[in-house]
């Protein structure tokens, strides 16, 4: 073999067991416990010490009440697809199960703005301006590179 071919297999090697590294370290979770707590984790670090506890425990209250993540409601389509593959359509099954999800997902939207509210009345006003401005920049990181993909220009 030619110096020029090792080369390239050794690299080709290397790039190998890197990405077989993090695919295996991803499925064992590995990755899970260095992962910080979303936009919460963010917004605690801008309010001051001395409210971050009582704070805190209003956004774990929250995260208690939600049976699962704000906005997913595609994660229950399952239950709409199985209604929709039956071979008699069943269209008050599919109304009350559809309802049903939109009164939750709706519910979890009305809960989380009680808790902003909850919130917005231990801070001053500086500090609400604060965290307005900490949750806008990073919202605005955050669909940067979603606006290309979906034809917002």
């Amino acid at each position: 073999m030619s110096r020029w071919v090792k080369i390239i297999f050794f690299i080709s090697l290397a790039l190998n067991f890197a990405v077989i590294g993090v695919v295996a370290s991803k499925k064992l979770g590995f990755h899970k416990k260095w992962r910080h707590g979303g936009m919460q984790h963010h917004i605690l670090k801008v309010i001051p010490e001395e409210k971050r506890p009582q704070i805190k425990s209003l956004l774990e209250e929250y995260k208690k009440s939600s049976p699962h993540r704000p906005g997913k409601m595609i994660r229950n389509w399952d239950k709409f697809e199985e209604i929709l593959i039956e071979d008699k359509f069943n269209r008050e099954q599919f109304l009350t199960t559809f309802n049903k999800e939109l009164e939750q997902h709706n519910q979890r939207w009305m809960n989380g703005g009680k808790v902003i509210a909850d919130i917005a009345e231990l801070l001053t006003v500086g500090e609400r301006k604060d965290i307005l401005k900490k949750i806008k920049r990073k919202m605005k990181r955050r669909h940067r590179h979603h606006k290309h993909r979906h034809g917002d220009h």
